[in-house]
């Protein structure tokens, strides 16, 4: 399962990294084309590709995130609950909590 898991996600990386330099070479082939006009069909590919990049721009915080509670997930499983830091508490204060 884990290989499973870890073939996923290094395909769906190349795929990413595929994507997103296939892209970038199509906007710079095609930054200087003599324009058609209203229908220039190199304009409309160029704004889909923009689109496509800003796209995956904005699930870069997701990722980040999903790679967070990755991290937070294998430090749960390298210190088990009873080997964690305890942190202070007003009843390890011995604090005397009044209405």
């Amino acid at each position: 399962m884990r290989n499973q898991k870890r073939f996923a996600a290094i395909l769906l990386c190349a795929v990413l990294l595929c994507t997103l330099l296939l892209s970038s070479v199509c906007i710079v082939r095609a930054a200087n084309h003599a324009c058609r006009g209203e229908c220039c069909l190199v304009c409309s590919l160029i704004a889909r590709v923009e689109q496509l990049l800003h796209g995956l721009v904005t699930l870069l915080p997701a990722a980040a995130g999903c790679g967070l509670m990755g991290l937070a997930g294998v430090y749960r499983r390298a210190y088990p609950m009873k080997e964690r830091p305890v942190y202070s508490t007003p009843v390890s204060w011995k604090i005397r909590l009044n209405d």
